[in-house]
């Protein structure tokens, strides 16, 4: 039993570091490395436009810049207009530091 509250101590010391340095402004090397470990899923097209019936989507690890994301998503899905990043609500992601693990984006290909 105080082996198990040891471990549970030790997560929630980790978790808290974690959500702090996510938090600082800086460094931003170290913020982007523990961004690098996020997965999301991307789907093509606009999330007002999906239904059930939707294409399949590609899980895929953050990388460190937006553009890459969006070439990634690009070759995964063999979508050949993407030009940015839409979240579930449909808001513009400009930076992959704002992204969320487990996040449902959208690949989007013309302009709004």
């Amino acid at each position: 039993m105080a082996l198990q509250w040891m471990i549970l101590a030790y997560v929630v010391a980790a978790e808290a570091g974690v959500a702090i340095l996510l938090t600082l402004p800086s460094p931003k090397a170290l913020k982007s490395r523990i961004v690098s470990l996020i997965s999301l899923t991307v789907f093509p097209g606009k999330p007002w436009d999906c239904r059930d019936d939707r294409s399949i989507g590609v899980v895929l690890w953050v990388p460190q810049t937006i553009e890459e994301l969006i070439e990634t998503a690009k070759e995964q899905l063999n979508f050949t207009s993407g030009s940015f990043i839409l979240s579930g609500n449909g808001g513009k992601i400009p930076d992959t530091s704002m992204i969320s693990d487990t996040e449902k984006l959208y690949l989007v290909g013309e302009a709004q």
